[in-house]
């Protein structure tokens, strides 16, 4: 902790989500009156104009006194004598917390109204929030164009569970007042459930509520308020305040973190020994800045903490990370998160993690993993996890990992629904599979479908070869069907009945003897394929593991020649 450098002040606050965690188990533990320190909200001031913004008035009011500050640091100091182990990533960063959601749009004049902030803008919110939280930030570049370092990686993820929608013109101009007559009406869950008020911000960018603040009887003073200027892609506020960083950093107050300029140069500052001392915030990151030239350390202009602008923040420090695990595990019950994912997967799993950078129109992106075992052949191929760019309303890098019985097969089916693929010309737009941190298949594709058969594939008794087709049934399943056929033209195999359930997935398996001569050929007796003006189907045929053909968009019929 730094050297005592005189009475911070404060300025915290909710973000944007909630918790999928046991609710709160107990009041806030402190010897202190709460009512004397503690008045229920906090502001985030920064100013009405993009270009005028002022740092010195990103907090504002309604200030943790430091007396009630040092009692929150005594509770800390005690849990981290007693579970010090748990805070240093040994096992608390090993789990995920899944903190669920509830957005309370608050507009005025009509539905119509641009207060009324579009779900595809809070689902980008949302998504430029866990960008930052797990380290990524890939959404967004930086100032001059490039690409976010990456930022240190923590366990919180942000589930987004519910919106509603109020029209009510009081509520969209609040004051502290009548808040309470808002919250108590709409508010969700417990001090573990994260709800965020979106309205005109109550003259601010935001405020919110302390965690060490929240108990069972002070729920309604439990919320974030952001101003709906500060949403991805709105205007208000030019290019530096509308990329969801203000979203960020109010999470990062609900979770338990001060202002990096907390207090100035004097005092303990945001009570956090590796964030250096600052005299007050800028929203300038280019150059180097050092307010407080007696202190070691230059200012950490490109903190999520700082005032700094939406293209300058891409990360926590380490001990903001540990002070968030302690006042989250702590205060709002995180102690026991419902999903425990350890970062490695086990020794006999694969690390299976798909990149995929949407194109313009990501809302017809996506992916899906299944595995390719005779367990499940002749069923409904089971799906072990996915993605859809639906509601995404821009160009943006999604990655999302699993892990896999690294014994089985998969596969890996990209779509695009708009049937002009994903370019692997176009470096903006990709795909990329990787295993254990070893890419496995990458680059693009100009259809609306891309098959990728990967892991061990499943093999036959000696002399025979594995054939294995999956298919993908359009609306008129009973119109498609399949045939292996000799070099004679003598039929193999082919499908034994008709299929009768449409849009679904289906795996197919032969053994075929070895070293033949054999062709492959499906069909449509409608001579319109499996895609697209009748449903998205497609089809992939494979042998011993190796691709013979695939396709979704032909005729009457689609052929291959292959050998066993």
């Amino acid at each position: 902790m730094r050297e005592m450098r005189g009475v911070p002040i404060s300025c915290f606050g909710l973000l944007l989500l909630s918790c999928v965690l046991s609710p709160s188990t107990g009041e806030v533990v402190s010897g202190t009156n709460e009512i004397e320190y503690f008045s229920g909200k906090a502001h985030m001031l920064r100013g009405e104009s993009a270009n005028t913004i002022s740092p010195s008035r990103l907090c504002g009011a309604n200030r943790l006194a430091i007396e009630r500050k040092n009692d929150v640091q005594k509770i800390i100091d005690a849990y981290q004598k007693e579970r010090g182990d748990l805070l240093q990533g040994r096992r608390l960063k090993s789990n995920i917390f899944n903190i669920s959601t509830y957005v309370h749009v608050v507009y005025k004049g009509n539905s119509g109204d641009v207060t009324n902030v579009s779900d595809s803008k809070i689902i980008k919110q949302i998504d430029v929030l866990n960008d930052a939280f797990n380290g990524s930030n890939s959404i967004y570049t930086n100032c001059n164009g490039g690409n976010k370092n990456p930022g240190n990686k923590s366990p919180f993820r942000f589930v987004l569970k519910n919106v509603t929608r109020t029209l009510n013109e009081t509520w969209h101009y609040s004051n502290d007042s009548n808040y309470t007559e808002m919250t108590k009406a709409l508010r969700k869950g417990s001090c573990a459930d994260l709800n965020i008020f979106i309205n005109a911000g109550h003259g601010s960018f935001g405020f919110g509520s302390y965690p060490s603040e929240c108990s069972s009887s002070t729920l309604t003073d439990d919320f974030v308020v952001i101003q709906w200027k500060t949403l991805p892609g709105t205007t208000g506020y030019g290019q530096k305040y509308n990329k969801g960083g203000t979203l960020v950093h109010q999470v990062g107050h609900w979770l338990g973190l001060y202002d990096t300029y907390e207090g100035g140069c004097d005092g303990f500052g945001d009570y956090v020994s590796d964030t250096p001392a600052e005299l007050n915030g800028t929203s300038d990151c280019t150059g180097t800045h050092d307010s407080c030239p007696l202190i070691d350390g230059q200012d950490p202009v490109e903190n999520f903490m700082h005032s700094t602008r939406d293209c300058c923040a891409y990360k926590f420090s380490d001990g903001q990370l540990d002070r968030m695990l302690m006042l989250s595990t702590w205060f709002r019950s995180l102690g026991n998160p419902t999903l425990s994912v350890p970062e490695q997967c086990s020794s006999t799993q694969w690390d299976a993690e798909v990149v995929l950078e949407t194109d313009e129109n990501p809302g017809q992106n996506g992916w899906y993993i299944g595995r390719a075992a005779s367990s499940v052949v002749g069923t409904k191929l089971p799906i072990r996890t996915s993605f859809s760019g639906y509601g995404r309303p821009e160009k943006s890098t999604v990655i999302k990992s699993v892990c896999l019985d690294s014994s089985q097969p998969y596969f890996l089916v990209i779509v695009d629904t708009g049937g002009d693929g994903i370019s692997s010309d176009d470096t903006t737009t990709s795909w990329k599979l990787n295993l254990n941190g070893v890419t496995k298949a990458s680059g693009g594709f100009e259809s609306y479908h891309k098959l990728v058969y990967f892991g061990v594939p499943e093999t036959c008794s000696q002399g025979k070869k594995m054939f294995l087709l999956l298919l993908r049934t359009d609306d008129f399943p009973n119109e498609t069907s399949w045939v292996i056929k000799k070099a004679d033209g003598s039929v193999l195999e082919k499908n034994l009945s008709s299929f009768t359930e449409s849009q679904t997935l289906t795996l197919m398996q032969r053994c075929l003897p070895a070293g033949l001569n054999l062709i492959f050929e499906i069909s449509d007796s409608n001579q319109n394929g499996l895609c697209c003006d009748y449903g998205m189907g497609f089809f992939g045929a494979y042998i011993g593991g190796q691709e013979i053909l695939t396709g979704d968009v032909f005729g009457a019929s689609k052929s291959k020649s292959f050998n066993t």
